[in-house]
């Protein structure tokens, strides 16, 4: 049998697991890694600064690791910019978890992309589509084309989106608002490769990652990050990233994985998919 662990953890920065989405883990132990010089780059992919869409990035700046909350909630192909990485360079990944598979099945298969490691998955509940990201703005009266930046979980966990306008006025909406209208049946805003999709527990990936929902940490208004840890290796880095003082981590007991949408639900009453 394989080796799995299940923590909960949360950045030891204050500031870090402020703005983070849950417990600020990823981007604590993301710096470890480059300022330990365990890789020499992170690849991943946040909503740009001043902006509404998302972008990937290879960096080994701490201070883009750390940026804002990092939650995106729209797909966004990570394929492309593995052009950009060297053989003579080290890597860690972070992103969802078909991009995770494919970087994996080419290192099984291919031998390809062996300096990638660790593989970070999100736990991943079928990213949106950018009509996600309209419909929010149509139901709070926001003129799209007067944004000019968004942070979809911003400020004490769970977060609000926090929306910017080019007046410089500034709007919070809800989290429990955002997640109600995802997960309403009316609607589909998944693309259509999402709808099929089994690959929600990543078994694939070194370390995975999410919110701690159906566990009591979910109160915290602080946040914590759940990890599931697939191997030693992975392990003993988070560990040294523990030591380190970047972050605190605890053994989770209850280990129910976040609620996954099924595709019966998907697939009812989906006029607009």
């Amino acid at each position: 049998m394989g080796f799995e662990r299940q923590i909960v953890s949360y950045s030891t920065n204050e500031n870090i697991r402020h703005i983070s989405s849950s417990g600020g883990f990823c981007k604590s132990f993301l710096s470890y890694l480059v300022e330990s010089q365990t890789v020499d780059y992170v690849i991943m992919t946040r909503m740009k600064e001043n902006a509404t869409t998302p972008e990937s990035i290879i960096t080994n700046d701490v201070s883009k690791i750390q940026t804002r909350s990092n939650s995106i909630y729209e797909y966004h192909n990570q394929i492309a910019i593995l052009d950009d990485i060297t053989d003579n360079q080290s890597y860690a990944f972070i992103g969802l978890p078909c991009f995770v598979r494919y970087i994996r099945n080419q290192q099984i298969k291919h031998k390809k992309y062996l300096n990638i490691f660790p593989l970070i998955s999100i736990l991943c509940n079928q990213a949106p589509k950018p009509l996600f990201k309209e419909q929010i703005f149509l139901d709070n009266n926001i003129n799209p084309d007067t944004v000019v930046d968004i942070d979809y979980r911003h400020g004490d966990y769970p977060g609000e989106i926090w929306v910017k306008m080019i007046n410089g006025s500034e709007k919070n909406i809800s989290f429990r608002q955002m997640w109600d209208k995802y997960n309403d049946p009316r609607y589909c805003y998944a693309p259509p490769c999402c709808l099929n999709c089994e690959l929600f527990e990543s078994t694939f990936a070194d370390i995975v990652v999410g919110d701690p929902w159906l566990t009591e940490y979910k109160e915290s208004k602080k946040g914590w990050t759940k990890v599931i840890v697939r191997n030693e290796k992975s392990m003993g880095l988070i560990e040294k990233c523990s030591k380190s003082g970047y972050i605190y981590f605890e053994n989770l007991e209850n280990k129910i994985l976040a609620f996954k949408k099924s595709k019966a639900f998907k697939q009812n009453n989906n006029k607009r998919c």
